[in-house]
């Protein structure tokens, strides 16, 4: 075995990962943190297997950081090991450049947390695992690539994967500021791992992901889990319930005279449409949201490009309705339109959806297909030609602060990672 001798003094990751030794066995362990921006996620994982129960590891900061990277480094000691669990609270006032912590009675079952370069690889292989499909490397690099696993969480146990619960960063647009937002993607956990909720890795995962991405800057957590998940992430306290995604249709002929008088959307590619085109149709989006006191996730043109123009798998359709500066992104479903995104004033959604609904039918398709929050049914509950059918998924959030989504955000289906 590799066990350095006492008085157990280690410096950097790399040491740690590289030490070969039996659960507990350094007792006193001194371990200097060689840079401000260390994955302290980690580094506090390795310290808690190589520590005894009543054992103490003194931790060393960096004596070359800033007054403000000291104290930020104590803010992510103390945040990511009150959801770990195996250290007693950390003392805020530890100015010295040291911090002194104590293992508790809590076993170690052997697992490493971590943030590292592992995700890319290990665990894309984990997907196709669990989910039975797999995600090619283009895909996965649109997925998480914008944030190179910064806001990812993995479980490493004897060097493999075990465990990753994915985040993708996105801005959320919230009473006219923009705020970080992180959608949890990708939860996934071996089948050796699993157990009931509390004592399986699942629970520790989830609460590290939301540790560390709020550690990482953000301000909000969303997902669209399905029931069970839904039901196991409020158990554990990961997940507020944001509401009811229902999965609705547009059927049979419209009833009565025409809804409107909208000329025929232009049907185009989604490099088509311009930057000025979509800033005006995104004016109008943001400002009726405004009014209504809603936010939404981030629809800049940037967004825009990367979510429907450069996806390696799948094509887009845009459908523009030039006089109400609005337009709609689709998808094509068999014989029907999916929408992914709306983007004009949501006060005319109903219009646009007859419009669009009655253009399809005159081209020989079935009808759309789109998704609507619970908190926005009032705008199709009028019109006799959409069916909503059972939820297919809900909205789930968690906030760094008092803030709160529930209620107060328009979702699509472009709003997901997987469509």
């Amino acid at each position: 075995m590799n066990i350095p001798q006492a008085p157990y003094r280690m410096s950097g990751l790399q040491a740690l990962r590289s030490l070969s030794c039996r659960p507990g066995c350094l007792p006193g362990l001194v371990y200097s943190l060689e840079t401000a921006d260390e994955d302290v996620l980690e580094i506090l994982s390795f310290l808690a297997f190589l520590t005894p129960a009543g054992g103490t590891v003194k931790i060393i900061l960096p004596v070359d950081i800033t007054h403000g990277q000291m104290f930020l480094n104590l803010y992510r000691l103390r945040v990511l090991n009150s959801e770990m669990g195996y250290f007693h609270d950390i003392n805020p006032a530890a100015a010295s450049g040291a911090v002194r912590l104590t293992r508790n009675d809590a076993g170690h079952d052997g697992n490493i947390f971590t943030r590292n370069t592992l995700f890319a690889t290990s665990a894309r292989g984990l997907f196709g695992t669990v989910f039975g499909h797999g995600i090619n490397e283009k895909f996965w690099a649109w997925k998480y690539g914008s944030s190179n696993g910064r806001f990812s969480v993995l479980v490493v146990s004897q060097g493999r994967v075990v465990g990753y619960d994915g985040g993708i960063p996105r801005m959320l647009r919230l009473n006219g500021c923009e705020r970080l937002a992180v959608q949890s993607a990708d939860v996934a956990v071996s089948d050796a791992q699993r157990g009931f909720y509390r004592s399986g890795v699942f629970n520790r995962l989830s609460r590290l992901f939301v540790a560390n991405a709020f550690e990482q800057g953000a301000d909000f957590l969303y997902g669209f889990p399905h029931g069970r998940a839904m039901k196991l992430g409020m158990r554990t306290g990961v997940y507020e319930y944001g509401g009811a995604i229902y999965d609705c249709v547009t059927t049979g002929e419209l009833d009565g005279p025409a809804l409107n008088c909208l000329s025929v959307p232009r049907d185009v590619t989604a490099d088509s449409v311009s930057e000025d085109i979509y800033h005006n149709c995104l004016r109008r989006f943001e400002a009726s949201l405004d009014e209504l006191g809603m936010a939404c996730l981030k629809r800049d043109f940037a967004y825009f490009k990367s979510r429907y123009l450069f996806h390696p798998e799948y094509c887009y359709r845009v459908l523009v309705f030039a006089e109400l500066n609005a337009l709609l992104v689709v998808k094509q479903e068999g014989s029907y339109l999916r929408v992914m995104d709306f983007i004009g004033d949501v006060r005319f959604f109903q219009q646009i959806l007859g419009a669009t609904h009655q253009y399809l039918l005159s081209t020989g398709k079935t009808g759309l297909m789109f998704w609507i929050l619970d908190a926005w049914r009032f705008l199709i509950d009028a019109a006799q030609w959409v069916s909503v059918n059972d939820s297919s998924a809900a909205f789930a959030w968690r906030s760094k602060t008092q803030v709160s989504l529930s209620q107060k955000i328009w979702i699509s289906c472009g709003d997901t990672d997987f469509m």
